[in-house]
């Protein structure tokens, strides 16, 4: 038998295009009461990212779209040019979100030695 490691890595860069609305909205509204308490925006987006770095996105027939579900946020949509997500009704809540995750990528891969 033979053993490796390997590590993968992702980017994700998110946008948000509002930040104070975002904040008064996620971090000091009663958003947080019913899903999240995060203490600012920074810690909002590592939650965003991870989600989103570990999730499949789904096909909505309706639209004709992609889109990743986040739990506490909604539904994440494709962007026409595929060039990134922007989270539906995202104006309403604190204004407009955009994520564009990177590719999977592996950086490296070992072979582990037989204990």
């Amino acid at each position: 038998m033979i053993k490796f490691e390997a590590n993968l890595e992702i980017e994700v860069t998110i946008e948000i295009h509002d930040h104070e609305a975002a904040h008064a909205f996620y971090i000091e509204g009663d958003w947080k009461d019913s899903f999240f308490k995060f203490d600012d925006l920074s810690e909002m987006v590592k939650h965003i990212a991870a989600v989103i770095s570990s999730s499949c996105e789904t096909f909505c027939r309706e639209k004709n779209e992609f889109y990743f579900e986040l739990d506490g946020f909604g539904r994440f949509y494709s962007m026409d040019d595929r060039s990134g997500y922007l989270l539906e009704n995202s104006a309403e809540h604190g204004g407009a979100i955009f994520v564009d995750p990177s590719e999977l990528e592996c950086t490296w891969v070992s072979e582990l030695e037989d204990n």
